[in-house]
């Protein structure tokens, strides 16, 4: 099970897939002279196995960040399966790629929009990849983003972490990036809080940069 925010709970993983899986880990572990190596994909499947794991901190392809990193790993085989098993429980619990919008990609530092593609729209549904139903989901689940590059929070070389915010039925944003204060959201998420309300008690006011990406956008309610 994964926690979402409004203290609801969906099923991730049932006993005997999540009994599979560390198995399946064990298994493929052991012998392996320099476990700690396999610590970050280790500490996933716990996170995947986990009553307490908040959705925001899952991903589709997260443990991918582990192969980018090592070179030494001879056989890649089974920890690529294990991730696989993984992508498939998020899938179904409504984890989807491409779910951010080209603004909230600019905030990160990513390239901006081709001439005519919209600023306010996640890039899944401007690919056709995604319904602006599953794009909802998604992003209810993940709620935020983050970047190492918060100059347009007026953060200067300091990190921000901002929300993905509810899309209406045209698949838009409904308003700006707000920033959060993440540790706060930390201490709130398990209280059953609704996701409006949660973010209402962990945004942080701050001064938009003159460069602000769509700073200039007017919101249609």
């Amino acid at each position: 099970m994964v926690t979402l925010a409004g203290n609801r709970k969906v099923i991730l993983l049932n006993g005997q897939q999540k009994k599979e899986l560390v198995a399946k880990f064990d298994a493929y572990t052991a012998g392996v002279p320099n476990q700690k190596y396999f610590e970050q994909v280790k500490l996933l499947v716990e996170n995947v196995c986990s009553d307490e794991t908040a959705s925001y901190k899952l991903s589709l392809g997260v443990w991918r960040d582990f192969f980018s990193v090592r070179h030494d790993v001879d056989d890649k085989k089974g920890w690529v399966d294990i991730g696989h098993g993984i992508d498939k429980q998020l899938f179904l619990l409504g984890y989807r790629e491409s779910i951010a919008t080209f603004q909230e990609e600019m905030l990160g530092g990513g390239s901006g929009p081709q001439k005519g593609e919209n600023l306010y729209i996640p890039r899944g549904i401007l690919d056709g990849k995604l319904s602006v139903e599953e794009a909802k989901i998604a992003r209810e689940i993940k709620i935020i983003i983050g970047t190492i590059m918060g100059e347009y929070f007026g953060r200067k070389h300091e990190q921000a972490i901002y929300t993905l915010e509810p899309l209406n039925d045209k698949g838009e944003t409904v308003r700006h990036p707000r920033l959060v204060d993440y540790p706060r959201l930390e201490q709130l998420f398990g209280e059953g809080l609704p996701i409006e309300k949660l973010l209402e008690n962990c945004t942080i006011p701050f001064v938009m940069e003159k460069e602000f990406p769509g700073k200039d956008r007017n919101f249609i309610p």
